[in-house]
């Protein structure tokens, strides 16, 4: 494992080495039990880096000032349902981390004119994207997905062939005025 000295090396070499300064994501393991998290996140911000974190969110709570202020996206992960995400991460994790999340701890707040209130009226604030995970998709659900996705695009295959023929004929009509091409089918 690194020590917070490892880490401020290597984000002083990635500072020296690009331009511009690339996003740190902070994620394997949970970082919010990094016994130093909050002194490599205020490092990280200090030397300009755009910060984002995935986390299981149970002790979002206990580091929410350095999250408020340093970290531009924040993940959480919820694997399903509770009893689906308490099998995984452990009973009463769900629960935990949806009052974190109802509490209303929002990473930051701005200050929006009236107009800009009307924008945001219908906007979640909070959204999701699905993960496929070995415990909330069965592999006959993930065949099945998959097989529904390779049917659709052999079906569109010989559309994209007379497209490309089409292209191809209208490339050479141009070259060669006086050539005349058939394309499928046509007669």
């Amino acid at each position: 494992e690194m020590t917070l000295l490892d880490w401020k090396k290597l984000a002083l070499d990635i500072k020296d080495t690009y331009t511009p300064l690339p996003h740190i994501m902070l994620w394997g393991g949970e970082p919010l039990v990094c016994p130093y998290f909050d002194e490599l996140v205020m490092f990280l911000k200090e030397q300009g880096f755009t910060l984002g974190m995935i986390t299981n969110g149970v002790l979002l709570d206990e580091h929410m000032e350095i999250c408020k202020a340093s970290f531009k996206k924040i993940f959480v992960s919820i694997d399903g349902p509770m009893d689906v995400h308490d099998s995984i991460r452990g009973d009463g994790v769900f629960e935990k981390v949806m009052k974190v999340l109802e509490a209303g701890k929002c990473a930051r707040t701005v200050e929006l004119d009236e107009d800009e209130q009307k924008l945001f009226n219908d906007t979640p604030l909070l959204t999701m994207k699905p993960v496929i995970y070995v415990a909330n998709v069965s592999e006959d659900q993930l065949a099945a997905f998959i097989r529904n996705q390779l049917q659709r695009k052999i079906a569109l295959l010989p559309i994209v062939v007379e497209m490309i023929a089409l292209f191809i004929e209208v490339l050479f009509c141009c070259e060669f005025p006086s050539l005349h091409f058939q394309t499928f089918g046509s007669s």
